[in-house]
């Protein structure tokens, strides 16, 4: 009987000891589950309030698309018409035409250098055979443009001319109303993409 109740006893001994292992185990997966909810929770949180902080900064260019995309559509095609046929612009009006060609990735080719007065990079002729030929397409592909996707070699070399001292919005807009709506949009869209900058990260 003896035998019996110490295998028993050392049976028993093991029993317990395996349980307070298990016990043990099990404690500490508690603990690391209880940690990562709270890690996960955390981070939830963090990310909501990123998520928050980017949808304020973009509703800022809101009001500045919406003025842009107002203004375009007041343009009048009798105006775009009349800018096409000018056989000597103004020089405002070629300089609105550069920033229109590097917004959509036109360079003129040599043959247009110089060939109309105040043109002597060709922007003006490269307008006019790309953008002009068609105003109401013009119009439209400047409402629709692809805001979030903008080249960084075209914003550099967009804001360089709009940072020029020489640069003058009121200039401008004593040429042509057409012209001023223009560069709002032009501005709009830089100012667009100085705020996804700040925005991405955050998302």
């Amino acid at each position: 009987m003896q035998p019996e109740l110490e295998r028993t006893k050392k049976a028993l001994e093991i029993t317990m000891a395996d349980l307070a292992v298990k016990r043990e185990h099990a404690e500490k997966e508690r603990n690391i589950v209880s940690k990562e909810q709270k890690e996960a929770k955390a981070q939830e949180v963090e990310a909501n309030t990123l998520k928050q902080e980017a949808e304020t900064e973009l509703a800022k260019a809101t009001p500045l698309l919406e003025e842009a995309t107002r203004v375009l559509r007041e343009i009048k095609r009798e105006d775009l018409d009349f800018i096409k046929a000018i056989k000597n612009p103004p020089v405002n009006i070629v300089l609105v035409m550069e920033f229109c060609c590097h917004m959509f990735g036109h360079k003129p080719a040599k043959n247009m250098m110089g060939k109309t007065a105040n043109d002597t990079n060709g922007y003006f002729e490269m307008a006019r055979l790309k953008l002009l030929v068609n105003p109401n397409q013009f119009k439209e592909k400047m409402i629709d443009y692809d805001k979030d996707n903008q080249n960084e070699k075209t914003v550099r070399k967009v804001n360089s001319m709009l940072d020029d001292p020489n640069f003058s919005e009121q200039d401008i807009k004593s040429t042509s109303e057409s012209l001023s709506s223009i560069i709002k949009w032009v501005k709009a869209m830089m100012k667009y993409h100085a705020l996804l900058k700040i925005v991405n990260p955050k998302r």
